[in-house]
């Protein structure tokens, strides 16, 4: 690639500039140009430019856009120097912005098709996955972590990490890692780098759990267990997912970095990959580029890069899960034991369940309030090995579990509960039945009636 030096547009207009850096990341890639024009404020006869929040700007090599965006913030100062612009390209419509979804049967590039449409903003290319997703639901979630979210639901079929990108004015979602055809090369257009290795990041085992929370397999990485010990995770199942599969992409292993300062190569951007040959850091091969930054000044253009030996993505939005709607309806519950008794308790479920850090607060904040347990097996309308807490005594399920185990109440706070039964190794669960949650994560006594 040979050396060039991109003109800055502004309107049809050719802005002279002393210093420009054009940057982004691999991480919420919105990319960006800082630019310095001279500035005099004392000189009426000085060269004035107009440039407003909002002005369209381009960074142009040969004529061809390598950036497009809109003025986002300005500096000047009352003394003899330079003005500074920063301008973010149209991805930063989506950073800024945030919604609330609920897809059905639907495919990532529509999903994206979708939210960019709804900050009026065009797509193009936006890769073609042609997997349809059963159901994902947005709370108030940030509209470039949606599309993440909604192609890294797919990556565990597909193989693939994707990046959204911005070509030209329209949104484009890629495949990561592509090769950027740059080759740097120590004592040739190297000119610093440093190299680090972590395990601070490190899973090295993961747990699988299904929808009652229960342990149905993990995956692990016996080599670093046996090196650094367990790190762990945890995975629920999600339906129509090979939960081995996502559990597996969960482990991370030794962690790499290293960042390099060189001469300037414009194809170098964050999302693609990279040849480096540098034997004096042992940084040998590929390497994917987390970060650039390119600096053109005084007619010079070097580069500073942030480097990974293993592709990622990013994580994306929180998703809303939605408990199935269930009409009122009557269910049979035989206790046996102790005489053996029927209750048939009439309940509602709740429509939606909240935020899971809504629901961990809330049981934290629980607490001091009373409770009452016995080692039953029942947590609420579902049956489970565990032994359950209850915020009444006229819970029917509470009921039925002092009677088929014989036992008196145990009644004290939940704070204490916890901690008997921990030391007895028996987990504790809250009643579903008795136990639900406000609109703010309080927990509220709800008793349901036995009719």
């Amino acid at each position: 690639m040979e050396f060039v030096i991109p003109d800055l547009i502004w309107g049809k207009k050719k802005i002279p500039y002393t210093t420009l850096t054009w940057s982004g990341t691999d991480t919420q890639a919105s990319r960006e140009i800082q630019f310095e024009i001279p500035w005099n404020p004392f000189d009426r006869d000085f060269p004035r430019i107009g440039i407003k929040k909002g002005d369209v700007v381009e960074l142009r090599v040969k004529g061809k856009p390598i950036f497009i965006g809109t003025i986002t913030t300005r500096k000047k100062t009352d003394q003899i120097g330079t003005a500074s612009y920063t301008a973010r390209d149209f991805l930063h419509h989506l950073l800024q912005s945030s919604g609330t979804y609920m897809f059905k049967n639907t495919t990532p590039e529509a999903i994206a098709k979708k939210v960019c449409g709804d900050v009026a903003v065009k797509t193009s290319g936006l890769f073609k996955t042609g997997i349809s997703i059963k159901k994902m639901i947005f709370e108030d979630q940030c509209l470039y972590d949606i599309i993440v979210k909604a192609y890294r639901k797919v990556k565990g079929e597909t193989g693939k990490n994707y990046l959204p990108v911005m070509d030209g004015t329209k949104v484009s979602v890629i495949e990561k890692g592509g090769k950027s055809g740059v080759t740097l090369t120590q004592g040739v257009n190297i000119m610093s780098a440093t190299y680090t290795d972590t395990v601070d990041n490190m899973v090295d085992l993961v747990r699988i759990y299904n929808e009652k929370h229960k342990k149905v397999g993990e995956v692990k990485d016996e080599k670093d267990l046996g090196k650094y010990g367990v790190y762990m995770a945890a995975y629920q199942k999600e339906d129509g997912k090979s939960a081995k599969k996502e559990a597996k992409a969960m482990l991370v292993g030794t962690t790499r970095e290293a960042s390099i300062e060189a001469l300037g190569d414009i194809r170098a951007v964050s999302g693609y990959s990279i040849t480096i040959k540098d034997p004096a850091t042992n940084l040998e091969g590929k390497f994917y580029i987390t970060s650039d930054s390119h600096t053109f000044e005084n007619s010079t253009h070097k580069m500073s890069l942030g480097l990974s030996w293993k592709d990622s993505m990013e994580e994306g939005a929180d998703t809303y899960k939605e408990e199935k709607k269930e009409k009122t309806e009557t269910k049979t519950t035989t206790a046996t034991g102790g005489g053996g008794t029927t209750l048939t308790p009439t309940y509602t479920m709740a429509t939606k369940q909240l935020a899971v850090d809504y629901k961990k607060n809330a049981i934290e904040r629980s607490n001091k309030l009373t409770a009452y347990y016995v080692r039953g097996r029942r947590i609420g309308y579902s049956e489970e090995e565990q032994t359950s807490y209850h915020s009444t005594m006229d819970c029917p399920f509470f009921k039925g579990e002092k009677k088929e185990n014989n036992a008196a109440t145990n009644k004290t706070t939940v704070e204490k509960a916890k901690k008997v039964l921990l030391l007895q190794g028996t987990h504790l669960l809250a009643c579903s039945a008795c136990w639900d949650y406000g609109k703010y994560g309080e927990i509220v006594n709800r008793t349901v009636v036995d009719k």
